[in-house]
């Protein structure tokens, strides 16, 4: 191909890109703006909402105060190998306590917590004297922002407080990262979101004495009637207090039960 049948092509005008397209707050793809993650279920995943699956909840605390139980102890090495070096100034933030209200180990417990259940991870800000940490204080996860220099690689941290943002230096935050850079409750966000939406059934189910709703047959033919009567019927028997009372019917009605499927069945005895 001849070099002249390439200069309209690269002197061509670019085409201008497509506007991107608004999200609205309705869209699945919003969610993730504010903390939630989408899933097949369409139930919204946070932290919040996954701890309030025992499943969950149990492991998370489970690791979260293992973590918060293990010896954590600064040692020097001597002539006899190797001891406790309690004298060091970071032995009783890694011992004793982080700060005047928090123990080492209430903190190790908190950034592990914070670590299961967020992407960012855990965070705590050390505060210096005179260059020195003193203590350290665990900062909301939804508060921080990890971000990257650009210009020499090094992370450092934006950090909201109030109506403004601080930014910290990655010597004076403690950062506790997720595995992957993603939480296990999103990386199982499905599996979990799948568990409330059974137990979310099963509430429904056990409301209604884990029987279905019956039919109600009768000999009314205008609409005002028959609203009447699925009227009275909801007004008796939609309590589940009321559950296993006698039912009285207009003359001309009757009521059949209808059983539970096998689906139901089956699903009552998990």
């Amino acid at each position: 191909m001849p070099f002249t049948d390439f200069l309209p092509a690269v002197f061509r005008k670019a085409d201008p890109e497509p506007a991107p397209q608004p999200v609205t707050l309705t869209d699945t793809n919003a969610l993730w703006l504010f903390g939630a993650a989408p899933t097949y279920s369409n139930i919204s995943l946070t932290p919040k909402s996954a701890m309030q699956v025992p499943a969950v909840s149990s492991a998370v605390e489970l690791i979260a105060e293992a973590v918060g139980t293990l010896p954590v102890k600064l040692f020097v090495r001597n002539a006899k190998g190797k001891e406790a070096d309690q004298a060091h100034p970071a032995f009783r933030l890694a011992h004793d306590e982080a700060n005047d209200w928090t123990s080492a180990a209430e903190l190790r417990t908190q950034l592990t917590h914070d670590a299961l259940l967020h992407d960012r991870g855990g965070f705590a800000l050390a505060n210096r004297v005179d260059g020195r940490v003193v203590e350290f204080i665990r900062l909301d996860p939804t508060t921080v922002e990890p971000k990257t220099d650009d210009a020499t690689g090094e992370p450092f941290y934006v950090v909201r407080q109030g109506r403004k943002n601080v930014r910290y230096e990655y010597r004076d935050v403690l950062h506790i990262q997720a595995f992957g850079g993603s939480a296990p409750i999103n990386r199982a966000r499905n599996a979990i979101a799948l568990a409330m939406d059974l137990e979310r059934h099963a509430a429904k189910l056990f409301t209604n004495g884990a029987r279905p709703s019956g039919i109600l047959s009768t000999d009314a033919k205008s609409p005002a009637a028959l609203k009447n009567i699925a009227d009275m019927w909801n007004a008796t028997f939609g309590d589940p207090s009321n559950t296993g009372k006698p039912a009285i019917l207009p003359e001309g009605t009757a009521y059949q039960q209808t059983g539970l499927s096998s689906t139901d069945a089956q699903f009552e005895q998990m």
